[in-house]
């Protein structure tokens, strides 16, 4: 996804900065969320050529609406078992409203999985919605990013706030989309999560990955060990 730009001042020398050694390019400084970004003239990209649109706002704004600071459940640890709660639903075409329509299937499951074997099968391996629901165990307290890698579409809310949406019908049949929101402050604890999924037809993809905001290891797959119910 195109980073947000947040500034404070419509000139754009106060939060842009020319990249050293490379004519016409620039950096934001600060404004890039969740990241800065480099800015290239369309001329120097060869073979693929984009028009970009950003958003932007001011910074008391971003902080009210993406500036997430989140706190642990009051959970006890020796309550929680390990692995994933899921419910299945024969329905798809679009992400659905779960609090509206009651699960065809429930069960537990060690890691999220959009086509576990004993549900897929058959007439259940299209046009279906799945919502994954637990905690999360966090141990070390940071600014985390979050992403899916899903076809087709999916949501992630971590103690019933939307961290990301990604709820759209995959374009390419045998690709999944990858997207990732903005920073989330965690302490160290257990947060309840729900992972809602929605599949049309083809490929049955849904992957959680994380990673710290300054980490330089790249994204990682959530593991199963810090899922529980």
């Amino acid at each position: 996804p195109v980073p947000m730009l947040v500034f404070e001042d419509d000139d754009p020398s106060t939060w842009l900065r020319p990249v050293e050694g490379r004519p016409l390019t620039w950096r934001t400084d600060g404004a890039g969320k969740p990241q800065d970004v480099t800015l290239s003239p369309l001329g120097l990209l060869h073979n693929q050529r984009y028009n970009v649109y950003f958003n932007s706002m001011t910074r008391e704004p971003w902080k009210a609406k993406f500036d997430l600071t989140l706190k642990p459940a009051t959970v006890s640890a020796d309550k929680l078992k390990p692995g994933i709660a899921y419910n299945f639903y024969q329905a798809g075409g679009q992400m659905p409203d779960f609090s509206r329509i009651k699960p065809d299937r429930t069960g537990i499951l060690p890691q999220i999985d959009p086509e576990p074997q004993e549900i897929t099968s058959g007439k259940d391996k299209d046009h279906y919605a799945m919502l994954f629901t637990g905690y999360l165990k966090v141990t070390e307290p940071g600014e985390y990013l979050f992403g899916l890698n899903s076809d087709d579409g999916s949501r992630l809310w971590i103690d019933d706030h939307v961290v990301l949406d990604k709820d759209s019908i995959q374009l390419w049949a045998y690709k999944p989309e990858f997207r990732h929101g903005m920073p989330v402050k965690l302490e160290a604890g257990y947060y309840p999560i729900k992972i809602g999924y929605f599949e049309i037809h083809y490929n049955e993809t849904l992957e959680l990955v994380w990673r710290t905001k300054d980490t330089k290891d790249g994204w990682k797959q959530v593991p199963k060990e810090v899922l529980f119910h």
